[in-house]
């Protein structure tokens, strides 16, 4: 998947979301970010089972549809 978007939309998605990511977890699934990539832009999702927080990405030039 290639996208194109704008550094700052991103780092500062990227910013907010992943104070939801868990920096002490035994389960490797809640140590990441989900990037949800489609037609209307993106989606970044992170979650530690207690917090969850979910962001749109403005501006986002997408070749395919895809989650990363």
């Amino acid at each position: 998947m290639k996208i194109s978007v704008s550094r700052d939309s991103l780092l500062s998605t990227l910013q907010l979301v992943s104070r939801a990511v868990s920096t002490r977890t035994t389960l490797p699934s809640l140590s990441g970010i989900l990037a949800i990539v489609n037609s209307g832009g993106a989606t970044l999702r992170a979650t530690d089972m207690e917090l969850a927080l979910t962001r749109g990405v403005d501006e986002v030039k997408a070749e395919r549809e895809g989650t990363l």
